[in-house]
């Protein structure tokens, strides 16, 4: 076992939980979002859907933007 083999342990899981942050943050927030406007409109399934969608964007744009800086710089 080499002396960088614990901190490239580290830095992945690192980017584990970065991602599991990045997925899961907006699409709480985004859905919940919804859901209140589709109570206050009673509309409901509609904008419950719209947000979680949304949510799936803006997570995919997060995870882009790391694995672009982490392409760039390496691990």
């Amino acid at each position: 076992m080499s002396a960088s083999q614990p901190n490239t342990v580290w830095v992945t899981l690192s980017l584990v939980g970065q991602l599991g942050f990045q997925i899961a943050v907006p699409l709480v927030i985004f859905t919940i979002i919804g859901k209140k406007i589709d109570g206050w409109l009673g509309t409901l399934p509609l904008f419950l859907l719209l947000g979680i969608g949304f949510s799936m964007f803006v997570s995919g744009y997060q995870i882009y933007k790391l694995i672009k800086k982490i392409s760039t710089k390496g691990v």
